[in-house]
């Protein structure tokens, strides 16, 4: 390889390293919420229905109110591994590549030269094949752990373990069932592990924070399956709410709808940021023009129903995409996705792992009190209609007027918010990371992509 050719790919390797550093190096780890149809999922509010729990379980009946689940997602840590599986194979494809065109081949002093730029470029693709099946083998090393576990901690307390079949086709999976009724079952998808808990009302979140925090969270981390405690970027934790509270009322779903598309500094760093699996939305003018649209015909009574107003957010607004922020599929009687018509959802996917039993519990609080709030307008709110802000400062504002608004102290909350959000509600700096390229942009660059 020529000098000139050695230090063009030695720029490149060095803006690549770059971009991993701040893009992928965490490597994700396991992410917890309510139960879902997802691999990422936290469920949420839920009202009037009964828990989706095996027929052969016995579960307590549960006063009619809004209720609350919850669920964990776990992902293997292959980062070191991938660096350390793929950096042989990608020297001998390079030392092959540059003896062919009549260079002379790299030597060792610059391919450890090169180690340091590429180890972590190979780290990131590891955080990257946490998502496919290769990490489902350390998995099921993990989940034979926990049913030990699971076994010797019921003997000493008044649970018992038994074997469900898994939601998504893998082999049976732990149940664990209290004599209340309250269950956790460690469910299995391909490359996570997820835990769904029974329907609680947020105030029996609060009264199962400590039973949730042995059970789902600290007995999980014995096995090896936790959530990630620092660069949580991209884990999510998703809320899952019960249908049968809009079907009651369809005005508070027409307005739940519009306040969640104004407030979309939450699928926007606030509580998550994930455009694989939790797409932000509003930031095209088309899908803005048809949720205008769409909110214009519920309020000229074309659209009567809380089901036909999410049909038509599905098919007219997000064109039957299931990974964004807000997922209505699970809340149509005739989806695919719906496995029972009389247990339909919602799902807000824009919502990071919580690291603990407590954070989960201030999550359902969050969305629970943002819901009493709406209901007691009793009126049309209107619709912004603003493409998303690329400003930190002001997604923090907007987050602070969404809590408090709903009657919350802002500080009890301020646990939700990953580091740097905190570090700039604590010091009114923003953080470099922040407006890097790959995670926020400077607002006034946002009126470049308005047109598409």
């Amino acid at each position: 390889m020529s000098r000139k050719h050695f230090s063009a790919f030695r720029r490149f390797v060095a803006s690549l390293t770059l971009v991993a550093l701040l893009g992928g190096v965490a490597t994700p780890a396991f992410a917890d919420g309510a139960s879902g149809a997802d691999s990422s999922q936290t469920k949420g509010s839920s009202a009037d229905k009964s828990s989706s729990s095996s027929p052969n379980d016995p579960v307590s009946p549960l006063p009619k109110k809004a209720r609350y689940g919850h669920e964990i997602e776990t992902r293997g840590r292959l980062g070191p591994f991938v660096a350390a599986f793929m950096l042989p194979i990608f020297y001998v494809l390079l030392i092959g590549y540059t003896s062919s065109d009549g260079n002379h081949p790299m030597n060792l002093t610059q391919l450890a030269y090169l180690s340091v730029f590429l180890a972590p470029i190979m780290a990131a693709f590891g955080a990257l094949l946490d998502h496919a099946a290769v990490s489902d083998l350390r998995i099921d090393v993990k989940m034979d752990k926990l049913w030990k576990i699971l076994l010797t901690e019921c003997e000493k307390i008044d649970c018992r373990v038994t074997r469900v079949d898994s939601r998504w086709g893998h082999r049976t999976v732990p149940k664990v069932t209290f004599p209340d009724g309250w269950y956790v079952v460690f469910d299995r998808d391909p490359g996570v592990v997820e835990i769904r808990g029974q329907p609680l009302s947020s105030e029996q979140t609060t009264e199962n924070v400590e039973r949730m925090q042995n059970t789902a969270f600290d007995l999980a981390a014995r096995a090896g399956l936790y959530p990630p405690r620092f660069l949580n970027l991209t884990n999510g934790g998703h809320v899952s709410i019960d249908f049968a509270v809009f079907d009651e009322d369809p005005l508070l779903f027409r307005n739940f709808l519009v306040d969640f598309m104004n407030h979309t500094e939450l699928a926007r760093g606030i509580l998550l940021n994930d455009w694989y699996n939790a797409q932000a939305l509003g930031f095209w003018k088309d899908q803005r023009r048809a949720f205008k649209a769409v909110i214009a015909d519920f309020d000229s009574g074309k659209i009567k129903s809380a089901e036909d107003l999410a049909r038509k957010f599905v098919y007219l607004v997000v064109n039957d995409e299931r990974n964004v922020a807000l997922n209505l599929k699970p809340a149509l009687s005739d989806s695919k996705r719906n496995t029972n018509p009389e247990q339909r959802r919602l799902e807000i996917r824009s919502v990071r792992a919580q690291t603990s039993a407590k954070i989960w519990e201030l999550t359902v609080r969050l969305f629970d009190s943002r819901i009493a709030y709406l209901k007691k307008l009793n009126r049309p709110i209107a619709y912004e209609d603003q493409r998303p802000s690329f400003n930190p400062i002001t997604k923090l504002a907007a987050f602070r007027r969404y809590v408090t608004e709903s009657g919350n102290d802002w500080n009890e909350f301020l646990p939700l918010l990953n580091w740097r959000y905190r570090a700039l509600e604590a010091t009114g700096k923003v953080c470099s990371f922040l407006t890097s390229p790959l995670v926020d942009r400077n607002p006034a660059d946002s009126s470049q992509e308005e047109g598409q």
